[in-house]
Order: C-alpha cells, then structure tokens, then sequence
C-alpha cells in the first residue's frame, strides 16, 4: 500500500490575511522572480529615514536653544541706538568757596597811625583839665590799650622837664578801637606849680607836651605853652593822665 501524504490545510479565499503573510508572498514572489524589494518599497523607506532625520535635527536643535547659560559668563550691555535719548550728566553742587579775604583785625595804634591834638581844657582848683584826641590818620583802623605817657618839654626835640604824669584811673575793659570817625582820648590834668615852692619846683617855662602811645617808643608832640617844674622829684604831682577811652573828652 503506497504511503498517505497528509493533504494541505485548505485555506479559506475569504479570510483576512495578516499582514506577515503579504510580506512574506512579496518577498518569496521576489525572490522567485529575481527581482529586489520594489520602487515602492524603496521610496517609503527613503522617507522613512529622511523623516527619522528631520526628528533627530530637530531635538538636537531643541537641546542646543534650551541649554541655561554658565553662570560665570559676562553680560555686556547693548548701547545706546541713536534713537533713545542720553541722559544728561548732572554734576552734584559744588561748595562755595571760602573767601580768602583776611577780615580786618585792627592792630596796635602806632605813632604814624594816629593824629593826636589837644581839646578843650577846663579849670579846677589849682589844676587845669584837657584832653588829649587820637584819631586814625588813614583809612586804617587801630586800637590803644591802656595809659600813655606823657611828660613836659622844652620843644618838640627838646629835653624832658620834671617828672612825668602819674597815671591815675580805671581802664576799660578791653582796647579802644581808632578810626576816622571813632576818636579816643585820654584825659591829662595839669597842677598849677606856681603854688609850690619856688626852691623846691624849680619853675621852668615849656613849649609843650612829648606823648607815647601805649606800647609804642616813638613820640608824639603837642605844642601846649606853659610852666613846670624842673625838679625830678617835685613836692608833689605835676601831671595826671587816665586811660585811653572811646570819645573826645576822656572820660
């Protein structure tokens, strides 16, 4: 008895075929046929790989824009276009500057800074009382402080007679200031000498007064006729001046 061959599965015409089935005829119709995988085939698969491509640029270009900058980069600022307005540099004020004017600080009166005269004198018992004026001989201002001293002479480069004026009399407070129109004075009282003893005096006639300012050693002359006594050591005071005070009067 010959051998049975199983019969082939019949095969339903109507039935779906998968999709491994129609690739697995096409390859096996091409490879019976000679021929390699179709036109067709080959251009989905060209645009398959171009569109894998694409994708793959695109995340890579997406990777690059998205990256954080290094913090230790540097920032430099864009310029200024044309078109926006510059602000304007605005200096802080400035401090005025000290005045290097010197004030004016009146100094010592000197000789050749004052005028000095003689004012009007009044009489007393035995004694007779006259001021004598200082006023500034130039625009420049002065003080005095204090007594001046002031003898009897017998001209104005004469020699001293007798003995100088005591100073007598309170001084003010502080200096008196000398100007054009600010005089100052000192008040000089003078004794009749005729009431002393002749022998004792020494009566002496005298052409004026020689006047040191306070402080100074250059003098003054006031042309003041009169008598005096020529001894150094009269028997009693001859002259009597006050301190300097504001005013022409000298008191």
């Amino acid at each position: 008895m010959a051998p049975r061959h199983p019969s082939p599965p019949t095969t339903d015409p109507t039935a779906p075929r998968s999709p491994s089935d129609t690739t697995i005829r096409r390859t096996r119709a091409g490879r019976a046929s000679g021929r390699g995988p179709t036109r067709r085939t080959v251009h989905r698969v060209a645009r398959q790989s171009a569109r894998a491509a694409w994708l793959l640029a695109a995340i890579v270009l997406a990777g690059v824009g998205c990256t954080a900058p290094d913090s230790g980069s540097t920032t430099t600022a864009a310029a200024p276009s044309a078109d926006q307005p510059h602000s304007a540099s605005v200096s802080p004020p400035t401090a005025p500057a000290a005045s290097s004017v010197v004030p004016d600080v009146p100094q010592p009166c000197r000789a050749s800074d004052v005028t000095a005269t003689v004012g009007q004198s009044s009489s007393a018992a035995g004694s007779v009382g006259f001021p004598i004026i200082f006023t500034a001989a130039s625009a420049r201002t002065c003080e005095l402080d204090g007594f001046p001293r002031v003898s009897y002479v017998t001209g104005r480069d004469g020699e001293p007679v007798g003995a100088s004026a005591v100073p007598e009399g309170q001084r003010p407070p502080g200096p008196v200031r000398v100007g054009v129109a600010e005089p100052a004075s000192a008040l000089v009282v003078a004794v009749n000498v005729r009431n002393y003893d002749e022998d004792l005096c020494g009566p002496v006639a005298v052409a004026g007064l020689r006047v040191y300012l306070p402080g100074d050693e250059v003098p003054l002359h006031l042309e003041r006729p009169g008598t005096a006594c020529s001894r150094p050591e009269p028997v009693t005071t001859q002259l009597r001046v006050g301190p300097v005070v504001p005013g022409t009067t000298g008191q």
